[in-house]
């Protein structure tokens, strides 16, 4: 996590620095995500299944059942986006985006609230009319709340569900620019235990996405 937050206050001073002769624009991003989650050797695995019938999977052996990835639900993400002109093709992209991590659990489904602020170096390449382009950084997020909801009845919003504050990953994206619009579709991973105080067992949250801006 150190090393994550680290490479990110670099990547964002370099950032601060080139902007003092760079073109910057800002404007607005909206789209959905679709959350995933990653078990490594976690005890609380069950918690996190969206299948009650468990019987089937006796056979499979204890790296497949400890280290898998499980789909969660669909999410909103939202907030304003930041994009840096380093050199010609070549920039910074950064923002805050209000991103909703839902999942089902059983009983019930949890979802989660972070305020994710990503940073990452794209290149375009222009074609014609439009352009291409693919970028790639880190991101760190910080939990804003949580709901768990129990056969359609809310619980609780302020019950703690053992997910730690903070969130950290890598991200890959890629997309179109047309006129002031760009059309984005990429994946987030994450590198951060999101379990509170639990250094044995990991579980980390990942997320694809896609999404529209809108540059002013």
């Amino acid at each position: 996590m150190k090393k994550i937050l680290t490479l990110s206050c670099l990547m964002a001073v370099a950032g601060i620095a080139a902007t003092a002769s760079a073109q910057v624009v800002w404007g607005g991003r909206a789209g959905l995500c679709y959350s995933t989650v990653t078990s490594f050797g976690s005890d609380n695995y069950d918690d996190y299944d969206d299948d009650d019938d468990d019987d089937d999977d006796d056979d499979d052996d204890d790296d497949d059942h400890n280290n898998r990835r499980i789909a969660g639900k669909a999410g909103l993400e939202v907030g304003p986006t930041l994009y840096y002109a380093l050199k010609e093709n070549i920039y910074l992209n950064s923002g805050a985006m209000f991103s909703m991590k839902n999942f089902k659990v059983r009983g019930g489904s949890l979802n989660l609230y972070y305020i994710e602020v990503p940073l990452s170096i794209g290149y375009a390449v222009p074609l014609g009319g439009l352009d291409l382009y693919a970028q790639a950084g880190s991101y760190v997020g910080v939990k804003l709340g949580e709901r768990f909801t129990i056969s359609n009845h809310e619980d609780s919003d302020g019950k703690d569900y053992g997910v730690g504050s903070f969130n950290a990953g890598v991200g890959l994206a890629g997309g179109i620019n047309i006129k002031r619009f760009k059309i984005e579709v990429g994946y987030q991973y994450g590198l951060k235990n999101v379990l509170k105080g639990d250094s044995d067992n990991r579980i980390t949250l990942g997320s694809v996405f896609t999404g529209i801006s809108y540059i002013f």
